[in-house]
């Protein structure tokens, strides 16, 4: 018996079919490898072998498959649990199961490593201890993380808005002043708008590349060759576009008595006041921002 042992053992080893395996080139074992398998198991006809005897090869040494990856080769082989296997199933099994994918993932991997739960080695030991020595390092204290988040709250608290953080700027006078027309000389309504189309516009909106190379000549208007796009007087960011907003109130019934209603015939109250925003988006070109103002100075948006 111990003759015949080493003898299958001999027929398996030899078989083209374990340098295949080795290599994780599974798409390179043919129909000819397991019939070479089959003849190693002195199986010929009618072809089928009992699955319990594809068992022996986990006794037989240079397959390259543990025990676990034969007996996942097994089950595809056998999909109906008959207990047997053509050469065509088992050539399945090794092609496509899941020893296929175990052999193809070694071979691009490599052998994974085995973790052991109870036990480590000394140089395991001493990479985690280092890990853990860094990363607590490198953790803040109970005390410093209480601070920073009560730090947090008030700054979401106390933060300034949009509005105030460009008024407390520096930026926020110089725009009221820049430019050959500054705010400051706006007395009444067609004033104001005149300073928003030839100071705000020109001077600090200063964002269509267009418009300025339109005009190079820095006799007639320097200021067309300094375009900011994206920005307010070059150094605010802006997010999308500029808003102006009006408040206006819409009109009540007067509560004063039939006497004094007869009295001022024009009595009115004013109720509650309502915002009313337009956008100036910087993409736009000049001309069109500009025709906007105007249409709307034409209008009395501002009355």
């Amino acid at each position: 018996m111990e003759a015949s042992s080493e003898s299958f053992n001999q027929r398996v080893s030899r078989c083209l079919l374990w340098e295949k395996v080795k290599e994780g080139h599974v798409h390179l074992i043919t129909v000819e490898d397991i019939e070479e398998l089959f003849h190693a198991f002195e199986v010929y006809d009618p072809d089928l072998i009992a699955t319990s005897e594809l068992v022996r090869l986990c006794g037989v040494d240079g397959t390259h498959l543990s025990a676990e990856e034969i007996a996942e080769w097994i089950k595809d082989s056998d999909k109906d649990g008959t207990g047997e296997a053509s050469i065509e199933d088992v050539h399945r099994g090794i092609t496509e199961g899941s020893a296929a994918f175990a052999l193809v993932k070694r071979a691009l991997f490599g052998e994974e490593k085995e973790h052991k739960i109870t036990e480590c080695s000394i140089h395991e030991l001493l990479h985690w201890m280092h890990y853990e020595y860094d990363k607590k390092s490198k953790l803040w204290s109970l005390p410093e993380t209480l601070f920073l988040f009560t730090a947090f709250v008030i700054s979401v608290v106390l933060h300034l808005n949009v509005w105030e953080a460009f008024k407390s700027s520096r930026v926020y006078n110089v725009a009221l002043t820049y430019g050959d027309f500054a705010l400051e000389w706006a007395v009444d309504r067609d004033s104001l708008w005149s300073w928003l189309l030839e100071g705000w516009l020109r001077n600090v909106l200063r964002h269509d590349m267009i418009s300025f190379a339109r005009d190079p000549d820095p006799d007639k208007d320097p200021l067309y060759t300094n375009p900011f796009p994206g920005r307010i007087l070059k150094e605010h960011q802006i997010v999308g576009a500029v808003r102006f907003r009006r408040w206006y109130a819409v009109g009540a019934e007067c509560t004063a008595s039939k006497m004094w209603k007869d009295l001022y015939p024009a009595c009115n109250m004013h109720g509650e006041l309502k915002p009313d925003d337009w956008y100036v988006f910087y993409h736009e070109k000049r001309e069109v921002i500009e025709e906007r103002m105007q249409e709307r100075a034409r209008n009395f948006w501002l009355d």
